[in-house]
């Protein structure tokens, strides 16, 4: 499932757990690499999330909306969905400027 072939490397955004070298190091059976990739990409996430907080912004899904189920009043999450981003729309045009850089 972590498989990303060459076609899907043109087209699938930066953040797409598939390009995780930890991850693949891992698969890979490279241990220390992987230790090491892991504690790397811990480092940016907090440094995104150290950003965030820093210019009061509040991190957010981009492609889906919480949103109250009707029936039930649970709340879920909704693809594309109030001020979500449409995925299939970035995919087409790679536009993924909007994406926090975390791998």
């Amino acid at each position: 499932m972590n498989n990303l072939t060459e076609g899907l490397k043109q087209v699938v955004p930066p953040t797409d757990s598939r390009h995780r070298t930890d991850q693949r190091a891992l698969e890979n059976g490279q241990m220390e690499l992987a230790a090491s990739e892991k504690h790397r990409l811990e480092e940016l996430q907090r440094a995104a999330r150290k950003i965030h907080e820093e210019n009061k912004t509040e991190h957010f899904p981009k492609y889906f909306t919480q949103v109250d189920d009707p029936d039930s009043g649970e709340k879920y999450y909704a693809y594309g969905a109030g001020k979500a981003r449409d995925y299939w729309k970035d995919r087409m045009s790679q536009d993924w400027d909007h994406l926090d850089k975390i791998y």
